[in-house]
């Protein structure tokens, strides 16, 4: 039986909480939630989740702040950071994307792009951890041919396959 994706949201403001928790349970999703840096810093960590909404302008610690701190965390920096702002500049973006966001959604959330992204972002980061457990198989010592040893005894196995 397979688990529901993990998306936490993270906003100083409980109503923007509340409005993209709500949606996103109704698609399946089960949503942690937190309404500052630090809380959603240690919920990250503590939980894993497979996606990270988070505004940009809170107190004390703001959205730029804790996606470099997840990003900069080997137990966190994987998980897909979506800003959300009300900030529509293109500075502001830059700043983010410098500080390890995916992406961006602008204040007020629009709700289908709001899921598609989390949709997406998620297939794309599960695709990864996939490629990072193929990439730590353990691969032979010594390679099997001569053709093999002039390619420095390196296998490339590649897998296509519709079915998960």
């Amino acid at each position: 039986m397979s688990h529901p994706d993990k998306v936490l949201v993270c906003d100083d403001q409980p109503m923007n909480v509340k409005l993209m928790a709500r949606s996103l349970s109704l698609f399946g999703y089960e949503v942690l939630t937190a309404t500052n840096g630090e809380d959603a810093i240690k919920i990250a960590k503590a939980s894993n989740p497979d996606i990270v909404l988070l505004d940009i302008m809170m107190p004390n610690m703001n959205g730029y702040e804790v996606t470099k701190i997840l990003k900069n965390d080997p137990q966190t920096k994987t998980i897909p950071i979506v800003l959300i702002t009300a900030l529509s500049g293109d500075d502001d973006k830059i700043k983010g994307l410098e500080a390890g966001a995916n992406d961006f959604l602008t204040k007020p959330v629009n709700q289908t792009e709001l899921l598609t992204r989390v949709r997406s972002l998620i297939k794309l980061k599960k695709l990864h951890d996939q490629l990072n457990v193929a990439s730590t198989v353990s691969m032979p010592s010594e390679p099997a041919s001569a053709e093999e040893a002039e390619q420095g005894g390196k296998y490339v196995i590649m897998i296509i396959e519709d079915d998960k």
